[in-house]
C-alpha cells in the first residue's frame, strides 16, 4: 500500500481521495453521476496538446546525436500522468451544472450583499458601473477567461525546465483548491451580483466594443444552474492567486520578474472582472483569496511531508 501510494505521489492520491468523496458525496444525496455530461473540449484540446508536444519532442531526440534515448509510450505516459490532474479538474468542472445546491438549495446571496455593504458601506458591484465603457468590458471579459490558464502558464515553465517536483506541487495545490471550492459550492451556493433582483444596474445590460463579451456572455448563461449556484469562493480568484504566489516561489526557474509581472497584471484584470462584469460579490474574491493561500500553503506542507516519508521508505 505504501508503495502504491509513493509510486502515485500527493497529487493523483489527493485527486482520487477527492473523487472518491465527490462521487459518495452525489450518490449519497440521490443524485446519478454523469462522468460525460459537461464538454470535453477543453480536456481534449489539452491531452492532444501534450500528445503533440511529446511527439514532437520525441522525433527531436531521434534526430539529434544525443546517446540517450527515451520511449514514445514512456514519454507520453510521463507527460500524460503529470499533467492527469489539471486535465482532470477542468472535466470535473465541467460537470458541475446538476449537481451545486444539493445539500443546501437556499442561495445565500442575500447575505453576501450585506456582508459587501458591511465592509464597504456600499456595493463595489453598483459603484465600478460609473467607470462602465464598451472596451474595458471586452478587455476584461477575455482576462476573465484567462483564470484556468495562469497556473497551466506556471506549471508549463516549470515543466519546460524540468523542474518536475516544483510542478506537481503547483498540480497538487490545484487539486486542494479546486475540489474545496467544489464542496463550498454544494454547500453554500450562491450565484453572482447580476442575477440578484436586489441590484439595479445602469446600464442594465453590458456591451462589448468588439463582441467578445457577449459571444461569451452568452455561452456562460447558458450554463444557467452553475451560474446561479457556483459563486462563493470564486474559483477565478482563487487559481489566479494561487498561479501569483508560485511565480513568485519558482521564478527564479525562469526570469522571476517576468513571470510574476505577467501573472500579476492578468490576475489583477481577473479581479477586477469579477466586479466589473458582474459575476461575483466582493466578498466572493476575499473566500477566493484564502481559499488560494490555504491551498498554497498546504501543498507545499503535503509535499514535503511526502518526500520525508519516501525517504524513508527508501531508506
Amino acid at each position: 500500500m505504501k508503495k502504491c501510494l509513493i509510486f502515485l505521489g500527493p497529487d493523483i492520491t489527493a485527486l482520487i481521495l477527492f473523487t472518491i468523496i465527490w462521487i459518495t458525496t452525489m450518490l449519497f444525496y440521490g443524485v446519478r453521476v454523469h462522468f460525460v455530461q459537461g464538454s470535453t473540449v477543453l480536456p481534449s484540446i489539452a491531452t492532444i496538446f501534450l500528445l503533440g508536444l511529446a511527439s514532437i519532442h520525441h522525433i527531436k531526440e531521434h534526430i539529434s546525436t544525443t546517446v540517450y534515448r527515451t520511449s514514445f509510450v514512456s514519454k507520453v505516459t510521463r507527460i500524460l500522468r503529470d499533467w492527469l490532474p489539471l486535465i482532470y479538474l477542468v472535466g470535473v468542472y465541467e460537470t458541475l451544472r446538476e449537481y451545486t445546491g444539493i445539500i443546501r438549495p437556499t442561495s445565500i446571496d442575500a447575505t453576501l450583499y450585506q456582508w459587501d455593504l458591511w465592509i464597504f458601506g456600499f456595493e463595489p458591484v453598483i459603484w465600478i458601473q460609473k467607470f462602465i465603457h464598451p472596451f474595458w468590458t471586452d478587455y476584461f471579459a477575455f482576462m476573465y477567461m484567462l483564470y484556468f490558464f495562469m497556473p497551466m502558464f506556471v506549471a508549463g515553465f516549470l515543466y519546460a525546465k524540468g523542474q518536475r517536483a516544483e510542478f506537481r506541487e503547483l498540480a497538487l495545490s490545484c487539486v486542494l483548491c479546486m475540489y474545496t471550492g467544489y464542496f463550498l459550492y454544494l454547500i453554500f451556493p450562491a450565484g453572482p451580483p447580476r442575477f440578484f433582483e436586489g441590484l439595479t444596474f445602469d446600464p442594465q445590460v453590458l456591451k462589448g466594443l468588439f463582441g467578445f463579451y457577449d459571444f461569451t456572455q452568452n455561452a456562460m448563461d447558458s450554463s444557467e444552474h452553475v451560474m446561479h449556484h457556483s459563486s462563493f469562493p470564486s474559483l477565478h480568484t482563487a487559481l489566479s492567486f494561487l498561479s501569483v504566489l508560485h511565480a513568485y516561489r519558482y521564478g527564479h526557474f525562469w526570469n522571476k520578474k517576468v513571470l510574476l509581472c505577467i501573472n500579476g497584471w492578468i490576475a489583477v484584470s481577473i479581479w477586477i472582472a469579477t466586479i466589473y462584469l458582474r459575476h461575483h460579490w466582493f466578498v466572493d474574491l476575499i473566500a477566493g483569496w484564502i481559499l488560494g493561500w490555504t491551498a498554497f500553503v498546504s501543498a507545499n506542507w503535503i509535499y514535503r511531508k511526502w518526500k520525508q516519508w519516501d525517504q524513508v521508505e527508501n531508506a
